[in-house]
């Protein structure tokens, strides 16, 4: 009877670890999508300016802000700033040179959870057990 215990216990540990790595994994993946589709639709603003790839450049910018790394906050900050005051190619320049570098090791880091300094990325199990 205690071994049953235990072994259910066992069990129920086992598979909240299992279900709170799911959800790691699908916020990793959430976030990767997020700033590919914020990459993609700036591109998508500065070929076609309309009202609606504006719309979707927003939402992304936007949303994105929450990932951002402190040390990189003012950069993304700023490049909003020269994109809404500024001439397309000072823009893109800005995003080559300071924002797609940011981007790239951001999503880097969601591909390669073990090498992100957010712990909340690395594989639960491995936080747990080690492995």
């Amino acid at each position: 009877m205690i071994t049953t215990y235990l072994s259910n216990k066992h069990d129920l540990k086992v598979n909240e670890i299992k279900f709170k790595q799911k959800k790691y994994e699908q916020n990793d993946l959430y976030v990767k999508r997020m700033f590919d589709n914020f990459v993609q639709s700036f591109g998508e603003v500065m070929e076609y300016p309309q009202a609606n790839n504006q719309k979707r450049f927003g939402k992304y910018y936007f949303s994105c802000l929450n990932y951002v790394p402190k040390k990189d906050y003012e950069t993304f900050v700023e490049f909003y700033d020269i994109y809404k005051s500024s001439n397309d190619e000072v823009t893109v320049e800005f995003f080559t040179l300071r924002i797609l570098p940011i981007t790239r090791s951001i999503i880097k880091s969601y591909e390669n959870s073990e090498t992100n300094a957010n712990p909340e990325s690395v594989p639960l199990i491995k936080r747990i057990f080690g492995k």
